[in-house]
């Protein structure tokens, strides 16, 4: 199983993909400018009460990734058959949403495969 989110700590891999081996702990970093990631199995996970206090404090902290069984690491490509793109800013929104309804829960969401293009993820 992996972890996969988007990392906002400063550093070397500012704004880089970290996928993390929840086996192993091993962690890896992808630059989404560089590589898509497929991610099968995926579901979106978040930590609404994390969320909440992040938007209440304005603070930085790790509150929603998405779990996979399996990362591909591609070559950036154009998405094709992902059309619905899952968002998330706890500044904004304390849950996944969609692009064009923040309303919209996507809490948990399962699909058979998500990608990644950019810092977008699509399902």
């Amino acid at each position: 199983m992996f972890k996969v989110r988007f990392h906002l700590k400063n550093g070397k891999h500012f704004m880089h993909w970290q996928i993390t081996d929840t086996k192993t702990s091993e962690k890896q970093y992808i630059d989404p400018n560089k590589n898509n990631l497929v991610l099968k199995g995926a579901k979106l996970v978040n930590s609404v009460k994390t969320a909440q206090w992040i938007k209440a404090n304005n603070l930085k902290q790790v509150c929603a990734w998405v779990e996979c069984e399996e990362v591909v690491i591609a070559p950036v490509t154009p998405v094709n058959g992902f059309n619905q793109e899952a968002c998330y800013n706890p500044m904004r929104c304390d849950h996944w949403h969609t692009r064009e309804d923040h309303s919209v829960n996507l809490d948990g969401l399962q699909c058979d495969y998500m990608i990644t293009t950019g810092r977008k993820v699509f399902y």
